[in-house]
């Protein structure tokens, strides 16, 4: 029986990490906590909990909409959403950390990877260049989807802080690699390995971040792009047009996305009777809520109650050896004919910091 007097927390993980898991069970134990994990690892919200507060990483409506419900003292671990208290109250420090961390062991070139635009990527972002620019180094802002499309709201913040900056950094933006051939090698030497494990399917799936078809009609090239990462796939692989199939994920509202649509489209081959589809989600460089959730849980499911016997959902890149060799050339190749070199040494850059600040710069 729980003592009355030990606190209920609620763990609330909409991205779920073993390792975060791990460290809030820990701090629970420490203070004697009576954690309930059950949303963490299955993302239902527990109808009925009651309890005394609420920790966790919150980035969908559904989950903040509930746990904004409960009114009970609630820390969000992420740091993407204002509405909640967080664990990393100053971004702007751990950007600038992580730079210290890179410039105290002598590294020349630097670059940031965006994934969001969301307040934490704003302020991580601006402690993390400011701090590498404060050395007399350029800093390469990149983000971490192929496409063009996904990393364009990314511009517009880079360019929004330009505007209360007075000292403007040089800045260079990598606008897209989704037709790289090491990227596209990466991609393929995935989908062999699996293949060797597990046999050939008999349809691969490439499934793509969706967006509304409108962006297409308006000029911009995703559309384009996400065709053209497939047809390099499929030729890596050997593959004929009929033998593989592109098709556009994570629908919202009610508006016209890019189609096929995922989903509709695996329950249409259940039905026709195709027995194996193996999935990739080749513009997602790392896995997350929509590939573990969306795919390999909803999709799988989707797929197999329509009448499919076989699901396979091949990992993103990750931590790929090969995908991170080919990031660091897609990085090299754009730092082509930028000053990489060290201009001073740390005495002379002091000396000069004083000389600035004595004719009365700014701190």
């Amino acid at each position: 029986m729980i003592a009355m007097n030990r606190k209920r927390v609620l763990m609330a993980l909409d991205w779920y990490d073993s390792d975060l898991h791990r460290g809030i069970a820990a701090y629970a134990r420490e203070r004697d906590w009576v954690l309930n994990t059950h949303m963490a690892r299955t993302h239902h919200i527990p109808e009925g909990w009651e309890g005394d507060g609420v920790i966790g990483l919150m980035e969908r409506p559904t989950t903040r909409a509930f746990v904004r419900s409960l009114k009970l003292p609630t820390v969000d671990i992420g740091g993407h959403f204002t509405e909640f208290p967080q664990v990393l109250s100053d971004n702007y420090r751990a950007g600038a950390m992580g730079a210290e961390h890179l410039l105290e062991r002598n590294h020349t070139n630097f670059a940031f990877f965006f994934i969001q635009n969301s307040r934490l990527e704003k302020e991580v972002s601006a402690g993390y260049i400011q701090t590498v620019e404060s050395t007399g180094r350029t800093c390469l802002l990149r983000h971490w989807n192929p496409m063009e499309a996904e990393h364009e709201v990314n511009y517009r913040s880079v360019h929004q802080w330009a505007q209360a900056t007075r000292a403007i950094p040089e800045l260079r933006f990598v606008n897209h690699y989704h037709d790289h051939a090491d990227y596209i090698a990466a991609l393929a030497s995935s989908v062999q390995r699996h293949w060797k494990k597990n046999g050939k399917p008999d349809k691969l799936v490439m499934s793509f971040h969706g967006v509304p078809e409108r962006t297409l009609h308006l000029g911009d090239p995703y559309h384009c792009e996400c065709f053209k990462t497939a047809r390099l796939l499929g030729e890596q692989l050997g593959l004929s047009k009929d033998q593989y199939q592109v098709t556009f994920q994570s629908r919202l509202g009610r508006a016209k996305w890019l189609e096929p649509y995922t989903e509709p489209t695996l329950i249409a081959m259940g039905k026709a009777g195709v027995q194996r589809v193996d999935v990739i989600c080749p513009g997602f460089t790392s896995d997350c809520l929509e590939t573990l959730e969306e795919i390999n849980m909803e999709a799988r499911e989707a797929f197999l109650h329509a009448g499919g016997k076989e699901f396979h959902y091949i990992p993103c890149l990750n931590d790929d050896p090969e995908w991170i060799t080919a990031l660091c050339n897609v990085t090299q190749q754009h730092l082509q004919g930028w000053n990489t070199v060290e201009q001073a040494d740390a005495q002379a850059l002091a000396a000069s910091r004083a000389a600035a600040l004595a004719q009365g710069a700014a701190q």
